[in-house]
């Protein structure tokens, strides 16, 4: 079954749905003046839900329509639906709103103590005894902000009510949550209601909870108007909420001993999760595991806040909190290396051979110590950081020529899957049959997965059973096969393959002993407590890691102060990787993603797309000189490999802006203001 995207949906006699946003951050709504309703025009408000006011996920509300009082700029206040866009469009210029507004706004940079709202803590040992006999204490804030609000594909839903059924067609990665959602809005059974995906890709974390939002939105036009109803947008508008990504702050004090090693840390982060948020516990929890990164420390204390503010809620980015974490960890770490005039990645690698996590899990195998020997080797790293530390010392005076160079190197592992399965949701499941005729049928969320995946499915099944894959059909069932989360952190390709292998073995096994039909049924449960005690922050975390290196090296124009892409080295442990293509196209993908995000918007120009003349963005992509190797590892079971390159690419490209301007910087994402405004106060102090 191909996959259109949302704004191709229809259906006849459809109407066209629009939500009116507010356009004050906080405040209340003193009075509205609607236009005449006239035939074919519609306007829904919070009065006229039948079921429950609020989306709720795993005990975290919010209002599906403001009412009386508005929370942040862009929360829809009404629903307006007509007969043809420009009905709406007119209507919605009829529309006045006078609001009182609150002026007493939820700020970031300074909150007040009730608008920390949730906090997880790692407490291992006496951070206060270890600083107390330390020699050396470095100390370091990174601030992480994405201004970018936008969507990569059109989002939308359209509800049409058949035969007693609400069917709805919607672009989410988590489909149960839309039914939910929906079931709860409408006050009606989810066994009146069917979910058909329309193609949820590609994302960047903004087809989550969105498309939940607009999924409720157009089914309550549909339920109250009785006809079908649209609700698309090819580019959504930025005051939506689920568009813009967590600002984060991270403040490091770290202990080191006469021989520069780490004894103890104290570090204190927030995340700013607007007025709304949904799995906040999830993302505060794994941006501590991302803080803590990949070094074990004896004495720790780690504390992360999230925040109340009167900003939009946030979307939820591949990874989650990790990103951060990480980020600032690593950053730190190339600070650590160059107080103490070290190679950074000669000591990532003392680092790399403790088989124990942060978080206390014994691991088995940790793959780190190869992959920063690759990315090395393969950049000629040593020899470059040392040659531009070198270079550093020559005088070069702004703005009249020079050479600006640098080279930044990260590493660390993310995770599959959530650090718990929430209470009372059912098990990820795989069913699959193989019927009399020999013919092959897998049952999953496969509405909700590329084509490359199925693809991927097919094969590993048609290998193990010997069966033509052209022979194999996926069929894309949702109810009654389960899933305690999303389509993200890696379970798209790591869970869902490892139950479909589970399940073609086991029907090899039985295939000339029992008659046909064979259907086996695979599930998969979060680990249990003895692996991973979520509360305590004790043990391995995630059922499966992906570790990955990487080393960014840069150009910075001396004029102009914008840096440009000399290379790109990253190599990836994600277990078997059936097909290179399709993971080499994801790495890319992610870490283009991210330099896009970690400059504002700007795509750096690339050496070779300058030197080539080009500057059109989409063949800048492919002239950017990114080198990727997987590990072989054919025996471990795959695991996702669309977190790590984003994880990753921030804190290297950082530390090679670092080391190219000779100013320590700790802040994202970067642009020529921003480093002459460092290298302005460099010079000054």
């Amino acid at each position: 079954m191909s996959m259109g995207f949302a704004d191709d949906l229809s259906e006849p006699g459809m109407l066209y749905l629009r939500p009116i946003l507010s356009t004050i951050p906080k405040g209340n709504i003193a009075s509205i003046r609607y236009p005449d309703q006239g035939p074919g025009l519609f306007l829904y408000k919070e009065s006229d839900i039948p079921g429950a006011k609020s989306m709720e996920i795993y005990g975290e509300q919010m209002p599906v329509l403001s009412g009386s009082e508005v929370h942040y700029e862009g929360e829809a206040i009404c629903l307006i639906l007509g007969e043809t866009p420009e009905v709406l469009e007119e209507a919605e210029k009829q529309i006045i709103i006078d609001y009182e507004s609150n002026y007493t706004l939820e700020d970031f940079d300074h909150p007040r103590q009730e608008q920390f709202f949730e906090e997880t803590v790692l407490k291992r040992g006496s951070a206060e005894k270890a600083f107390a006999t330390a020699h050396q204490i470095v100390e370091g804030e990174y601030l992480q902000q994405d201004p970018i609000r936008d969507a990569m594909a059109p989002i939308g839903a359209l509800a049409v009510e058949k035969e007693g059924v609400l069917e709805i067609k919607v672009s989410s990665l988590w489909p149960e949550q839309v039914k939910k959602s929906v079931s709860e809005i409408l006050d009606i059974p989810q066994t009146m209601i069917r979910i058909k995906p329309v193609n949820p890709f590609p994302t960047d974390g903004e087809k989550i909870m969105l498309p939940s939002l607009i999924a409720v939105w157009a089914a309550l036009g549909c339920r109250l108007t009785g006809r079908a109803v649209k609700v698309a947008w090819d580019v959504p508008p930025t005051p939506l909420p689920f568009l813009r990504s967590p600002r984060s702050r991270i403040a490091f004090q770290t202990a080191l001993d006469e021989k520069g090693n780490v004894v103890g840390e104290n570090i204190d982060a927030s995340i700013d999760l607007g007025a709304f948020s949904f799995l906040s516990k999830e993302m505060l929890t794994r941006l501590v595991i991302g803080i803590a990164g990949s070094r074990y420390t004896p004495n720790t204390l780690i504390r992360a806040r999230g925040v109340r503010t009167s900003l939009s809620p946030t979307r939820l980015r591949c990874g989650f909190g990790i990103i951060p974490g990480l980020f600032s960890r690593e950053v730190h770490e190339a600070r650590i290396a160059q107080l103490l005039g070290k190679d950074p990645a000669d000591r990532k690698l003392e680092a790399a051979d403790k088989k124990r996590i942060p978080t206390g899990g014994s691991l088995k195998r940790r793959s780190d110590r190869l992959l920063i020997q690759q990315v090395c080797s393969a950049s000629d790293f040593h020899r470059k950081h040392a040659a531009y530390q070198l270079m550093k010392k020559r005088p070069a005076i702004p703005g009249r020529g020079g050479i600006f160079r640098g080279i930044g190197i990260a590493s660390g592992f993310t995770g599959d899957g959530f650090t718990a399965k929430p209470a009372g949701r059912e098990p990820w499941s795989v069913s699959v049959l193989l019927d009399k005729n020999d013919k092959l049928t897998i049952q999953t969320r496969a509405g909700a997965f590329p084509g490359s995946v199925k693809a991927l499915w097919k094969h590993r099944a048609g290998e193990i059973l010997g069966i033509n894959p052209e022979l194999i059909d996926i069929d894309p069932i949702w109810q009654d096969l389960g899933g305690n989360g999303p389509l993200v952190c890696g379970q798209r390709l790591s869970v869902t393959t490892t139950l479909v292998e589970q399940c073609c073995n086991a029907i090899k096994r039985q295939r000339f002993n029992v008659p046909l039909p064979i259907n086996v049924r695979k599930n998969f449960r979060s680990p249990s407590q003895a692996v991973w005690d979520r509360e305590k922050l004790k043990g391995t975390p995630f059922h499966r890691l992906t570790w990955g290196a990487m080393v960014v090296e840069v150009d910075l124009d001396p004029f102009s102060w914008q840096p440009s892409i000399r290379g790109i080295w990253c190599a990836i442990d994600c277990g078997n990787v059936y097909d290179r293509k399709e993971a080499s196209s994801a790495v890319r993908t992610a870490i283009t993603r991210s330099l896009r995000r970690c400059t504002n918007g700007d795509l750096l120009i690339s050496r070779r797309a300058r030197e080539a003349g080009i500057f059109e963005e989409t063949e800048q992509l492919s002239m950017y000189p990114i080198e990727i190797s997987f590990s072989e590892n054919r025996t471990a079971q795959p695991s996702g490999v669309a977190q790590i390159p984003g994880a990753l690419f921030p804190s290297a490209f950082v530390s090679a802006v670092s080391q190219a301007t000779g100013i320590y910087l700790d802040t994202l994402p970067i642009t020529p203001e921003l480093i002459h405004s460092f290298m302005v106060k460099g010079e000054e102090e």
